[in-house]
């Protein structure tokens, strides 16, 4: 689902309609007190679970956020992005991440922050695209912590409790500019309080299919 945020409706008003139609729902699910993480990132969180309250860094990897998103769907979670470049609707598709519970607002203009502040009233989980200044981050950060949510950045994010960066990449299936992708081997460092703050690398096959790679 997309919201335009534009002459019409700021962002922080599309936020609140989205965040009307779906309150009840999430907030029978403000009851977890976190999000079970699929292998083999679940050992980067503590017992597994994405908790309630984090801020998660993913550099240079959509499909590692699409990941990530598609763990709370498969748990019947919410989860909403703000800026862009956006997430691929059909990226999205290909995790399973359920349409009508991905809102994407890929506009918010500059009241972006206002427009976080409305989502994470009543999503589990959303991803911004935006930097912002340090103070800013701290008020969102406290934001997300007060409201029992999660905010995953693609942008570099002070104060966060997860860092996720993809340092490389290997594709199998294709040749010098013909052939089909038939799998990918990426390597991700993690750096977060279920690595003791020390860096890990891990291996990790994502899902993919030949139309997949640009937005990894």
């Amino acid at each position: 689902m997309v919201v335009s945020a534009g002459s019409a409706a700021t962002a922080a008003s599309a936020a609140e309609v989205v965040s009307a139609e779906v309150i009840s729902a999430a907030a029978l699910l403000r009851r977890r007190e976190g999000f079970a993480v699929s292998p083999p990132f679940a050992e980067a969180f503590p017992g597994g679970v994405m908790q309630r309250g984090s801020v998660i860094v993913v550099e240079r990897s959509a499909t590692l956020t699409l990941a990530l998103i598609a763990d709370i769907a498969r748990q019947g979670g919410w989860s909403a992005e703000v800026g862009g470049p956006p997430l691929g609707a059909a990226a999205a598709a290909e995790y399973q991440i359920p349409a009508d519970r991905f809102v994407r607002i890929p506009s918010p203009g500059g009241r972006w922050m206002t427009a976080v502040a409305a989502l994470v009233e009543a999503f589990d989980l959303v991803v911004v695209h935006v930097a912002g200044t340090p103070a800013e981050q701290r008020r969102l950060t406290a934001r997300v912590r007060e409201r029992s949510a999660i905010l995953l950045t693609t942008v570099p994010w002070e104060g966060a409790t997860a860092r996720f960066a993809v340092t490389d990449r290997r594709w199998s299936g294709l040749g010098q500019g013909d052939g089909c992708l038939q799998g990918a081997e990426f390597t991700v460092r993690v750096m977060s309080r279920g690595t003791g703050g020390h860096p890990r690398h891990f291996r990790w096959r994502p899902r993919f299919s030949s139309a997949t790679p640009s937005a990894a």
